[in-house]
């Protein structure tokens, strides 16, 4: 990956998201609940957006094609 902070970023927004879903548990009121909720869905939604642009970056790397596709270019 070629941002070194992507992955200690994710891991403040999963600890986030774990912080969320406990307000949501403890909640004794629903703006509270829905908030925790809406903290824990953009902990996941951002955690899978990291797995997918890992992904994607690794499928552009040169090491992971076959040798004879070496050399050609895309059209």
């Amino acid at each position: 990956m070629k941002d070194p902070l992507m992955w200690p970023l994710g891991a403040v927004v999963a600890v986030l998201g774990v912080l969320g879903l406990f307000l949501a548990a403890g909640a004794r009121d629903s703006a509270l609940y829905i908030f925790g909720l809406g903290l824990l869905g953009f902990a996941c939604l951002y955690i899978f957006d990291l797995m997918r642009r890992s992904f994607d970056a690794a499928k552009k790397t040169p090491a992971e094609q076959p040798a004879d596709k070496i050399g050609e270019t895309l059209q």
